[in-house]
């Protein structure tokens, strides 16, 4: 391939004429000849192949990018967008999904003359009695009113006073009269006659000051409480009876504790020792207690037994025994033992 030589462009006059010179003009021509030859022209550019590759991510083209890598940003663009990068107007059709808020900016040109609310809203009254209606734009709504009060009332209502409606002797719909705190049947009135209320019961927490009431039967002087009663006594040991009234009762008493008793009680309501007992003397009509707490026991007959007692002297006739015994009643004489044995009376 031919090189181009600068030519030179500070000869004189005075400068020789070489064969160089001319070698170099050869060589300068052929090197513009070659240029020529493989020179792009404008019609081979504007009908030259680009093969491109779609771009990994949307990106501005750079200042300085190869025509193949801008085509590549060019062709992410358009294959993102789909048909909407070709449309002066997207519409409802063109978007699916939902578009979070976040990525909307400024204000919406259609929000003004939005077709539907996103969320219903309840549309109601205050002040009066009327049943709220659930609106969202897509059609009307009437709030019915059901009742107004008779304060928001300004100005003259005229009345239709044609039929009863001036002088009325009877009501439109038919009112019900009926008490509470008694037990009493509800009445129904509607002013074209007079009405009673009976009443059936009355608590008597609602009495006050004091009722006359009849006493027939037995109201007046029962003989028979409703409930009978138990009547006992107490400190004592006794059975309780039950008691209605209709006839008397007596509560028998089997036991009275000693400390109940006041005074002195007579020795002939003591009654005679008919057991053993720690204290007490065997006998009957043969033993007597004098006034002044002597003792006196009869003894008569064959065959006396004896039996042997703790604290009884070792002691082996009668007259010895009932002198030991004589002595023990008097305080003189401690108590030992007595020794079992029998003793003949009459010798």
């Amino acid at each position: 391939m031919a090189t181009w030589n600068e030519p030179r462009s500070n000869y004189v006059i005075q400068d020789e004429v070489k064969p160089e010179i001319f070698n170099n003009l050869a060589e300068n021509e052929k090197y513009l000849k070659e240029t020529q030859d493989t020179k792009i022209t404008s019609a081979e550019v504007q009908n030259a192949t680009i093969a491109s590759v779609v771009y990994g991510s949307r990106e501005n083209i750079a200042a300085s990018e190869t025509l193949k890598v801008a085509i590549g940003k060019a062709r992410k663009w358009f294959a993102d967008l789909k048909a909407c990068a070709f449309k002066d107007v997207i519409t409802e059709s063109d978007i699916s999904g939902t578009i979070s808020g976040s990525k909307i900016s400024g204000e919406v040109a259609l929000a003004t003359k939005a077709k539907q609310l996103e969320t219903a809203r309840s549309i109601g009254l205050s002040g009066v009695t009327a049943t709220a209606r659930s609106f969202n734009g897509t059609s009307a709504i009437t709030i019915p009113i059901t009742a107004v009060p008779a304060s928001l009332l300004t100005g003259t209502i005229a009345l239709d006073s044609t039929g009863n409606a001036a002088t009325a002797t009877k009501l439109k719909t038919a009112r019900t009269f009926a008490l509470s705190g008694v037990t009493a049947q509800a009445v129904s009135f509607d002013g074209s006659g007079n009405v009673t209320l009976v009443i059936t019961g009355i608590p008597a927490t609602l009495l006050t000051g004091t009722a006359s009431i009849p006493t027939s039967g037995n109201a007046g002087s029962a003989t028979k409480l409703q409930t009978a009663r138990t009547i006992g006594l107490s400190g004592v040991t006794a059975t309780a009876q039950s008691f209605n009234g209709t006839s008397n009762i007596t509560i028998p008493i089997t036991a009275i504790p000693v400390s109940l008793l006041t005074g002195t009680l007579d020795r002939g309501r003591l009654p005679v020792a008919t057991a053993s007992a720690v204290g007490a003397v065997k006998g009957g009509s043969n033993v007597t207690v004098a006034a002044d707490g002597t003792m006196t026991a009869t003894f008569s007959g064959t065959g006396i037994t004896v039996t042997a007692r703790a604290g009884l002297g070792n002691l082996t006739n009668l007259d010895a025994v009932l002198n030991y015994i004589s002595n023990v009643f008097l305080g003189s004489q401690a108590v030992t033992k007595i020794k079992a044995g029998t003793f003949d009376t009459t010798s």
